[in-house]
């Protein structure tokens, strides 16, 4: 894999606008975060983005109540 590319659960990839992403721990909450996924295994997905950080706070878990929580606010 390259360098730049992180080893997550496959909970915390989301399907999201035709892309993949992850959310990602701010200040003020959670950011979607786009991602490219380079692989998959039984349980692990392989991702590179220019946004992921080795100092990033993905979330791994209530990503489905953030997804619902993002696409409440597009709605508005």
């Amino acid at each position: 894999w390259p360098q730049n590319a992180f080893a997550l659960p496959s909970s915390a990839v989301i399907d999201y606008d035709n892309s993949e992403a992850v959310f990602v721990k701010t200040q003020k909450g959670f950011k979607l975060v786009p991602v490219t996924v380079l692989g998959r295994s039984s349980d692990t997905v392989y991702v590179v983005s220019q946004d992921l950080k080795t100092s990033s706070q993905v979330a791994v878990s209530g990503v489905i109540a953030l997804k619902g929580t993002l696409e409440g606010q597009s709605n508005d």
